[in-house]
């Protein structure tokens, strides 16, 4: 996947981390947002930003069925139309769960609550 633009980057900088209680992403790298829950594991899900660069999801799917991930490692193959992109995982860990009702349903990639949004779940490596 192409970089962030600089205003993207500018624009995730400042973007204020919200309470781990509410929905939504706390960190977001290589457009992929990643939220910690209260049990310690992380909640993935797409950022908006993928969206403007690849356009309306036509195809999802996820890139391997790998129970143990290491960051830098394929994600979730999207398609677009605009463009293809296999989205990396942020941080390295052992896959607890994978969302397929997401890849079934490509009108729920895009949902800003998520509970309905998430990709993966995935218990960090220590």
């Amino acid at each position: 996947m192409s970089e962030l633009s600089l205003w993207q980057r500018i624009k995730a900088f400042f973007k204020k981390p919200q309470d781990p209680d509410q929905p939504g992403p706390t960190e977001i790298k290589d457009g992929i947002w990643y939220r910690k829950q209260p049990s310690g594991d992380y909640l993935l899900g797409v950022d908006a930003s993928v969206f403007e660069e690849i356009g309306q999801i036509t195809f999802a799917d996820f890139s391997t069925n790998q129970t143990e991930l290491k960051a830098g490692d394929d994600l979730l193959d999207l398609e677009g139309d605009k463009s293809v992109e296999t989205l990396k995982s942020p941080l390295t860990g052992t896959v607890i769960s994978r969302n397929h009702e997401l890849v079934n349903d490509l009108t729920n990639i895009t949902a800003v609550d998520s509970a309905t949004s998430w990709i993966m779940e995935l218990a960090p490596h220590k």
